[in-house]
């Protein structure tokens, strides 16, 4: 993972806990079923952080700027190379967690009668920058037509319209919760 890209991971995260604690001072009386979700997105942020540190003072860097790449040798730029492709993507990980169901270790995998109480704050976040172009009001719309739909699939129809990327792992999230109601 680049460096350019670890710092834009780092801006979307402090986004995210600037937009968590922006709603927590709005309605204080979610404050406290708010807070996990917070120090779960402050946890992401401080390994992310690491992440970052970590590319940028490790000892094979600072090889690099001693040793001209003409010097390497061939063991040493596969390795190089090798390093590069297995570096973590903490957003990667935390999107197959929520794809298995499981945040945090617990599984959310439940039936829930209501779609909107089933979105976490910090997934409503998503899902309306994401997938409704910051349009809340779409958001809002497009659940209360999820949650009198019948069956799993009017409720899909009502979302034919939106035209997602299905391979789009937001997408594949919100879409998840919404077969948890059925």
């Amino acid at each position: 993972m680049s460096i350019d890209l670890v710092l834009q991971l780092l801006v979307n995260k402090t986004s995210e806990i600037t937009d968590i604690l922006a709603y927590m001072q709005k309605n204080r009386e979610e404050a406290a079923e708010n807070l996990p979700l917070l120090m779960a997105r402050i946890e992401a942020l401080q390994l992310e952080a690491n992440e970052l540190k970590n590319r940028l003072y490790r000892p094979e860097k600072t090889a690099e700027i001693i040793m001209h790449e003409s010097e390497k040798s061939e063991k040493q730029q596969v390795e190089e190379e090798k390093n590069q492709q297995e570096a973590p993507i903490l957003n990667s990980k935390l999107q197959l967690q929520r794809a298995k169901g499981e945040v945090l270790g617990e599984n959310i995998r439940a039936r829930c009668t209501d779609i909107q109480s089933a979105i976490g704050i910090n997934d409503r976040f998503l899902f309306i920058r994401e997938l409704f172009n910051n349009n809340a009001e779409a958001y809002k719309a497009t659940l209360n037509k999820i949650n009198t739909a019948a069956s799993f699939s009017e409720a899909e129809q009502q979302l034919q319209f939106q035209n997602w990327d299905e391979e789009n792992p937001v997408a594949v999230q919100f879409m998840e919760i919404v077969k948890r109601k059925f």
